[in-house]
């Protein structure tokens, strides 16, 4: 299915280039506007790939998810795999409040907390939010944050398990010698993921 979009939209824009540059339409004394030109071209296009707005937001929505993954982890250089896993053992990627009994609850898909957050926003100057409740209604902000926190656990970590393992306990703990089993967690859903 990504496949499919992304040669409509490959098609799209060279349906419009081609309408733009290369049409031989008859010019007629009054030149149209060049809003009517677009319009003409959109129509044309919309036609020529039979696909609209709609099922383009369709696709977006049911993959929003997926989509800013990519987008984040491409910018801030970290493993698209890893952080599907994490919202796999996470949250099964489920948008939803974690540990409710707790004072700190954990939100999101990436079940990210307060102080999380709080460490993104003081190194990164991100300030996209500044409760980890605002989480819960903004996936762009969860999928950015999740990403910059693992770059952060990274860049203070001496390898991938002493990484993901403070993603989960936290990097105090881990600096002490304790892991626990989420490392091995991450790794089975990580080779789940590949394997698609």
């Amino acid at each position: 299915m990504k496949n499919k979009i992304i040669y409509i939209l490959t098609a799209i824009f060279m349906a419009f280039f081609y309408f733009i540059f290369f049409s031989k339409e008859e010019k007629t004394i009054k030149e149209p506007s060049s809003f009517i030109v677009q319009e003409k071209a959109i129509l044309k296009i919309e036609s020529i790939v039979n696909i609209g707005k709609e099922e383009i937001d369709k696709y977006y929505k049911k993959n929003e998810l997926d989509i800013l993954i990519k987008l984040y982890c491409e910018k801030y250089e970290i493993d698209e795999c890893l952080i599907k896993a994490i919202a796999k053992v996470e949250s099964n990627k489920t948008n939803v409040i974690g540990d409710k009994h707790l004072k700190n609850h954990a939100y999101g898909f990436f079940q990210l907390r307060q102080t999380a957050i709080n460490e993104v926003n003081r190194i990164y100057n991100l300030n996209k939010i500044n409760l980890a409740e605002e989480l819960i209604n903004n996936v762009d902000a969860q999928v950015e944050y999740a990403v910059l926190f693992i770059k952060h656990l990274k860049d203070n970590t001496k390898n991938e398990k002493e990484m993901i393992s403070a993603y989960n306990i936290g990097l105090s703990n881990v600096k002490k010698g304790k892991y626990g089993k989420y490392y091995s967690k991450i790794l089975k859903a990580k080779c789940e993921i590949d394997e698609f």
